[in-house]
């Protein structure tokens, strides 16, 4: 039994015995060889500049592509708002065209203003690809540096050499970082700020495009008073419209004070002859008071508003009492014969007041 077991002791010892230690040297250069599965910042791809330009590129030909597809959209509503039986109707497509094409040539200027910004990062990416070799050199020259150490000493003449050559590289690489700041601080921010200005400058006119197709609807309204009413009121969301010092409507506002003048003199002139029932008359004022409240306060609407109201009021308050006092005085057989009178005044006046 003893001997089995210093038997089975000799042959371990003998097998452990063949074994020997690897250097320094080979067990660095086998660990640099050896790479991570999962890096802790996960699947990510560090982006540069250059990358970045070549997205650019690849936008930009997509966007010729878009380009063609919206001109032939353009031309085909155009070609099909020129057969549309209402000139209103065809307005409306034909300022809708135009609101669209000012959209496709922000869209197109975009391109244009990438590229800028991709002359821009061509500096920035040649300092990249720079600083990109540096640090493979300096990843080279260090595991060289580890080696000879490691095998001839640290103070070896070739140790040395490989040490004057890291810190060399090390220097250019502090440089490149440098001007890497500077360009990207500079040139950078150069090409953001040429991006802005264009951006204020196109979101300018796009809204003035908005605001000329907006006026164009509310100018085609089919409904006369409803489109009064858009055109006059300052809380209809358009009131003013920047094509210049001019506001847009304005001759919709004169008809509307036209229009409200012929109704206070024909009103006028028509309670002057009485030839309308009392009925009627409070009717119509009710009437009158109703379309009126589309009107806005301003540019003296109000003010003529306020006499056409406080006239048909006089009017009519003179006429009821005008009609009581006649009443006071007749007899109550007479009341009857004064109704059926009025009726015939309202049957006579029906088909015009009616």
């Amino acid at each position: 039994m003893n001997d089995k077991e210093s038997h089975g002791t000799t042959v371990l010892q003998s097998a452990y015995a063949t074994l020997t230690r690897p250097t320094t040297a080979a067990m660095v250069k086998m660990l640099s060889k050896i790479t991570p599965l999962y890096s802790r910042s996960g699947t990510l791809k560090k982006w540069r500049a250059s990358d970045l330009q070549k997205l650019i590129e690849k936008v930009h030909k997509h966007q010729k592509k878009v380009d063609m597809t919206n001109k032939a959209l353009l031309k085909a509503f155009d070609l099909w708002g020129a057969e549309l039986p209402n000139p209103e109707n065809a307005l409306v497509v034909r300022e809708f065209s135009e609101l669209l094409d000012c959209v496709n040539v922000v869209y197109s200027a975009q391109g244009d203003r990438l590229n800028i910004l991709k002359v821009h990062l061509g500096a920035i990416a040649t300092r990249e690809a720079r600083q990109k070799d540096l640090l493979e050199k300096h990843n080279h020259l260090q595991r060289k540096f580890d080696a000879t150490a490691m095998k001839h000493g640290p103070k070896a003449a070739q140790t040395s050499l490989f040490l004057d050559q890291i810190e060399e590289n090390e220097y250019n690489l502090k440089l490149i970082e440098q001007q890497l700041m500077r360009i990207a601080s500079s040139s950078l921010r150069e090409a953001c700020t040429e991006y802005l200005l264009w951006l204020q400058g196109s979101i300018v006119n796009m809204t003035r495009s908005c605001n000329a197709f907006a006026a164009t609807l509310r100018d085609t309204d089919p409904n006369y008073y409803r489109r009064l009413e858009r055109m006059s009121s300052p809380t209809s969301g358009v009131s003013r419209i920047a094509t210049g010092e001019k506001e847009i409507g304005r001759d919709f506002r004169d008809s509307a004070r036209e229009i409200a003048r012929d109704i206070r003199d024909s009103s006028r002139s028509n309670l002057d002859k009485d030839e309308r029932p009392l009925e009627i008359r409070s009717d119509h004022k009710i009437d009158l008071r109703t379309d009126m409240k589309s009107d806005v306060r301003g540019d003296g609407r109000s003010e003529m508003r306020g006499d056409l109201r406080s006239d048909i009021r006089a009017d009519t308050r003179i006429d009821h009492r005008g009609e009581l006092r006649s009443m006071e005085r007749k007899d109550p057989k007479d009341v009857d014969d004064w109704a059926a009178y009025d009726i015939q005044r309202y049957e006579r006046n029906q088909e015009g007041w009616g």
